[in-house]
């Protein structure tokens, strides 16, 4: 009987000492938990403001046929607005930014070349697919943090 009791104490102090191993997780996980929605709001805020410069580029883009041989601030306006976003988008290091990042970049080397060669028609559909590409990944992660705050509520938290 002394072995029987013995044995079932070891296994019960085995047992103890794993329930506070998978304990101690929750916490370690709530940090990798806040770090990743930093990360995730830096990168929203970063597709919001790519957003707004290439809808201000393709506003100067769009009366540059015109202008484009008397006044060249309208192409300056938009060479500094294509360099603006490509310094934004060098935040984008993880999946699905990664993904977005390769495609913006394509879109706007395309129109950078387009920009200097003088060719008006390759610029705009270029920023404009640059632009298509960026409000899509702002509703994925809107629809994301709705999904998110929907299956906390649905489990008895509030968000």
């Amino acid at each position: 009987m002394g072995a029987l009791c013995a044995r079932l104490l070891a296994g019960l102090r085995r047992v103890n000492g794993r329930v506070d191993d998978i304990r101690s997780i929750g916490p370690r996980l709530a940090l990798q938990l806040m770090v990743l929605e930093q990360e995730l709001t830096l990168h929203y805020r970063t597709c919001v403001a790519v957003e707004r410069t290439l809808h201000g580029a393709i506003k100067e883009c769009e009366g540059l046929e015109d202008r484009w041989l008397g006044e060249p601030r309208p192409a300056l306006r938009i060479r500094t607005a294509l360099e603006r976003v490509t310094q934004q988008v060098r935040v984008f290091h993880a999946e699905p930014f990664r993904a977005l990042r390769r495609r913006l970049s394509y879109h706007i080397d395309i129109a950078t070349i387009g920009l200097e060669h003088r060719f008006v028609d390759t610029v705009h559909p270029s920023l404009e697919s640059a632009r298509e590409l960026v409000i899509l990944m702002i509703e994925r992660v809107e629809l994301g943090a709705i999904h998110r705050d929907l299956s906390l509520l649905a489990g008895g938290k509030l968000p």
